[in-house]
């Protein structure tokens, strides 16, 4: 009998899971291909040679079956579970209420109301605000919360900010930003527009920056606070402090200076 390699088995199982659109049995697999003596002599049991190559076995067909998970109604794909709470249960071991494919929970309250954004574990992660008269624009949009920390939806694969969702699209060097600094909360009466000088005054710390005030960085060697500016294209030193607080203090004083406006608050 000709040899068979383990990468020829592996190749004959996918081949034979694309024609059924799911992982086969022994028993399927045997009919097409009679190797089921080398399976098991080389791995013991189909189920181990599943799991040697990161597979699960599906020993039954769930046609026409719902998720066995109470109030799921996505058809059954794997061990009685549809493919989300599967792969929930494969990756931490357990399955939570919610999945992060799941619509977001809105809370209202008296004129706007929350939407709840969870985490993979089902843990409450932040709540974005919105106005009660704008739910019905983002009831289709999953709504998530970005690296940079802005309310996001995802449309046509773009990437949208909920701001641009709720009160539509901007002109060039037009920008959205937030009065209380909290991009998170997306209440008409918190969102101004700004250019794109007064939104990079407005933009978050530097996660690079430990003191918490934007143009202030302390020297590690000497532990003094070098303080800077920018405006027109040009960065201008503002001196180098033995305390945070006169650096606070030059930075605001160089904030009046430059941009007519302080920034940093006390």
């Amino acid at each position: 009998m000709k040899k068979i390699s383990n990468e020829v088995l592996v190749k004959e199982l996918y081949n034979l899971m694309n024609e059924i659109g799911r992982v086969p049995t022994l028993k399927e697999y045997d009919s097409k291909y009679k190797h089921r003596g080398m399976i098991n002599s080389r791995f013991g049991t189909w189920n181990k040679f599943l799991k040697s190559i990161g597979l699960e076995p599906v020993q039954r067909c769930y046609k026409g079956e719902l998720c066995s998970v109470k109030g799921c109604k996505n058809k059954a794909k794997v061990k009685g579970l549809c493919k989300r709470h599967y792969d929930q249960k494969l990756k931490f071991g357990k399955i939570y209420d919610r999945t992060r494919f799941d619509n977001n929970e809105i809370i209202e309250k008296y004129d706007y109301v929350e939407i709840v954004i969870y985490n993979e574990k089902n843990k409450v992660k932040d709540k974005v605000l919105i106005d009660k008269e704008y739910v019905n624009k983002i009831k289709e949009h999953k709504i998530y919360i970005d690296n940079d920390g802005y309310a996001t939806v995802t449309e046509s694969n773009r990437k949208t900010h909920l701001t641009e969702i709720l009160f539509g699209k901007l002109g060039k060097d037009k920008y959205y930003s937030y009065r209380n600094k909290n991009a998170l909360d997306c209440r008409k009466e918190n969102i101004i527009v700004v250019d794109r000088m007064e939104m990079a005054r407005n933009n978050k710390i530097d996660k690079r920056n430990k003191t918490g005030v934007r143009g202030v960085f302390q020297n590690k060697k000497t532990g003094k606070y070098q303080v800077s500016i920018g405006h027109k294209g040009q960065q201008y030193n503002l001196g180098t402090y033995d305390t945070l607080e006169e650096a606070k203090q030059a930075r605001q004083k160089g904030e009046k200076k430059y941009w007519g406006k302080i920034y940093t608050k006390d």
